[in-house]
């Protein structure tokens, strides 16, 4: 009679175990034992037998616990790659930048070395850097490019971190720098006219733009009234109808605001408060005019985004014909058609053109859910004589909290 070790094994270990034991054992494991009869007469298995049953028993036992540990390892979850450095930072804020150095994988002062900020959703890099896009992850994004559902929900930083790894020729990449872009002319609507055939440039006295001050207690509905040039010398001028912290509503009878920028090179700030001119050092002013005229630059900024660390913003330019429905830089009363209760959560602010800006790293609100979900693209960043590749792969906390930003960064080679 034959004693199957098989058999026998594989009802001793748990549900879970059996059908790698039964995989793990050979069929033709079967141990001959004496008879029946033999054991009866009490006679003793010879030396050779013992020793043939434990070698085959031990080696039975071996293969199967061998067999249970190889499934065990290839069932645990995929690691990240010990190359790839995770860098966690707060972004929590709406009006402070976090900067980040990417060799260190710490965030740190805005006037030392750092690679990549980031407040919220938004990316910026420093004048001394330049960005690429090295993964497209293009499978995120069906034909008509709205954003694959299954593909966003069921990626990982682990899943896509072959995309950070994978071997790239930085020569193919496009790089660029980042670019300022003012809220105000960023509609395409901008608040100067230039004719290149004349050459003649004068103030678009048709709009006007309704405007946040930097502590968000004030507002302005501002108005380009004039431009001038003597010799060089430029001179601005601008209609502003301010509504102090104090006040209801704007004022019906504008202030003028005056400079002179002496060759086309300077700035000038304005308080919407005080409805005054202030220094540009100052922490509260709440619009800048920017003129670098040899650069054929002119630019009105405002103290939020990359431009200031205040909250101030702007709406989209209106004509200059409704200039008087609008009563207040919170809720228009006049006329239903420009509730600016709605507006009010639509101040723009100040940002940077940049990769990131045009190929941005999330999208919103998959299937109803208001929450923001990676797509893993990989951005390339050179900044002083280091590059790095870098993916972004979570927006929050253990707790759900956003504006916890997770990075994956790796040295590029």
């Amino acid at each position: 009679m034959g004693f199957d070790y098989k058999a026998n094994y594989y009802w001793q270990v748990s549900r879970p175990q059996r059908a790698t034991v039964a995989k793990s054992i050979p069929t033709n494991s079967t141990l001959q034992v004496p008879k029946i009869a033999q054991l009866k007469e009490n006679k003793p298995m010879n030396q050779r037998q013992m020793k043939i049953g434990c070698v085959i028993f031990c080696a039975t036992i071996l293969s199967a616990c061998q067999q249970e540990k190889d499934n065990k390892d290839s069932n645990e979850a995929p690691q990240l790659d010990s190359e790839i450095r995770k860098v966690s930072v707060d972004a929590t804020s709406y009006t402070n930048w976090a900067f980040v150095n990417l060799n260190s994988g710490n965030t740190v002062a805005e006037n030392e070395e750092w690679d990549l900020a980031l407040q919220r959703t938004l990316v910026r890099i420093p004048e001394t850097a330049e960005m690429a896009l090295a993964a497209a992850q293009a499978d995120f994004y069906l034909e008509n490019g709205d954003a694959d559902v299954n593909v966003f929900t069921n990626a990982s930083g682990v899943s896509e971190q072959e995309h950070l790894l994978a071997t790239y020729d930085a020569a193919s990449f496009i790089y660029e720098v980042g670019e300022t872009e003012y809220a105000i002319g960023d509609d395409q609507i901008t608040w100067y006219n230039y004719n290149p055939m004349t050459h003649a440039f004068t103030a678009n006295d048709e709009k006007f733009w309704i405007l946040r001050s930097s502590d968000k207690s004030a507002y302005a509905k501002v108005q380009p009234a004039n431009i001038a040039v003597d010799q060089g010398d430029y001179t601005f001028s601008f209609n502003v109808y301010a509504q102090g912290a104090d006040d209801a509503v704007f004022a019906e009878v504008a202030t003028l605001w005056e400079e002179e920028i002496a060759q086309g090179q300077g700035e000038a700030c304005y308080d919407f408060n005080t409805n005054a001119k202030i220094a540009c050092t100052e922490a509260g002013w709440d619009l800048k005019l920017i003129v670098k005229a040899n650069q054929y630059q002119y630019a009105l900024a405002l103290n939020s985004g990359v431009s200031g660390a205040g909250e101030a913003g702007v709406t989209e330019a209106q004509d200059i014909a409704n200039l008087g429905e609008f009563l207040s830089g919170i809720q228009d009363v006049a006329n239903d058609d420009f509730d600016l209760s709605e507006h009010h959560y639509r101040y723009n602010i100040d940002s940077q053109k940049n990769t990131v800006s045009e190929n941005t790293w999330y999208s919103y609100n998959l299937n109803g859910q208001h929450g923001i979900w990676p797509n893993y693209r990989v951005y390339s960043i050179r900044n002083n004589d280091k590059e790095y590749l870098v993916q972004i792969v979570n927006y929050y906390d253990a707790e759900s909290v956003s504006g916890h930003v997770t990075l994956h960064v790796l040295n590029q080679k």
